[in-house]
C-alpha cells in the first residue's frame, strides 16, 4: 500500500497584521496616480480622483495634494474632512490619509485642493487597510451549508471570520456567500473563497471576490477605527 503524505492537524491562521501608521520618511504620490476619496462625514460612496501634484516641505510634511476628479465629487468634498487612499510611489504601498479638502479655484469645479494632511496607515502587502471588528457573519457554502460566526478582521478585500462551530470549516479554495452586518443595520452579501484555515479553532481567512457593490460603509468603517488607534497612540 502506497504511505499517504501526513498532513497537519491543522494549519494556524496568520493573524491580521495592524495598520502601520505613515513611515517617517518622505511620503509621495506621482502626478497621475489614481486615489479614491470618501467624505469623513458625509454618507457618500467612494469617489476617485488623480493625483495632480503634490508638495512636500520641511521634514517631509506634506504640505499640498492636488486632486482631479469629477464636477460632482468635486463640490460634494469641498470643505469637508476626507479620506484619501492611493498607492506609494517609492515602494507602491498603499496609503490611507486624512485631510481638509477645497476647491482650487471659483474657475476650476473639477480639482481640489488638500491640506491639512494627517497619514493614518499604510499597507505593503494587501489591497486594502483592514481594522479589527467583532461582527456578525454566516456563511453559506456552495453546497447550502451554513455556518455562523464573528468577522473579526475586515477590509473591503476579505476579513477572517471565526466560525461558532469550528467542524463547519471548510478547506482552502472553498467558496460561500458571506453575509456581514455593520452597525446601523448595514448588511452585505459578497461571493469569497477560503484562503487561510485553522481547523481547531474554526478561524476562516476568506477573500472577496470582485463585485460591483460599493463597499464604502466597509472602508468607513475600517477607516474611522484605524483613526481612533491613530489618534490613542498619539497620545
Amino acid at each position: 500500500m502506497t504511505a499517504q503524505p501526513h498532513q497537519p492537524a491543522h494549519q494556524p491562521i496568520e493573524q491580521p497584521e495592524q495598520p502601520k501608521p505613515a513611515a517617517s520618511r518622505t511620503l509621495w504620490m506621482m502626478a497621475g496616480g489614481e486615489v479614491t476619496l470618501l467624505p469623513v462625514e458625509l454618507d457618500s460612496g467612494l469617489l476617485r480622483g488623480v493625483v495632480t501634484h503634490w508638495l512636500t516641505g520641511e521634514a517631509g510634511l506634506i504640505v499640498t495634494i492636488g486632486v482631479r476628479t469629477s464636477r460632482e465629487a468635486a463640490a460634494m468634498c469641498a470643505g469637508q474632512r476626507v479620506w484619501v487612499s492611493g498607492r506609494e510611489a517609492a515602494d507602491s504601498e498603499l496609503i490611507v490619509l486624512e485631510v481638509i479638502a477645497r476647491r482650487a479655484s471659483d474657475q476650476d469645479d473639477t480639482t481640489l485642493i488638500l491640506t491639512g494632511v494627517l497619514p493614518l496607515a499604510r499597507e505593503r502587502r494587501r489591497g486594502s487597510v483592514r481594522a479589527a471588528t467583532r461582527h456578525p457573519a454566516m456563511l453559506t457554502y456552495s453546497d447550502g451549508t451554513t455556518a455562523q460566526g464573528i468577522a473579526t478582521d475586515l477590509s473591503h478585500g476579505g476579513c477572517r471570520i471565526d466560525l461558532n462551530q469550528p467542524d463547519l470549516a471548510r478547506p482552502v479554495g472553498a467558496t460561500a456567500e458571506v453575509r456581514i452586518e455593520l452597525p446601523g443595520n448595514q448588511k452585505f452579501a459578497l461571493e469569497a473563497e477560503v484562503m487561510r484555515i485553522d481547523a481547531l479553532t474554526g478561524e476562516l481567512g476568506m477573500r472577496f471576490d470582485p463585485t460591483e457593490i460599493d463597499l464604502a460603509p466597509i472602508d468607513r468603517l475600517v477607516y474611522a477605527k484605524v483613526r481612533r488607534q491613530h489618534l490613542t497612540q498619539e497620545y
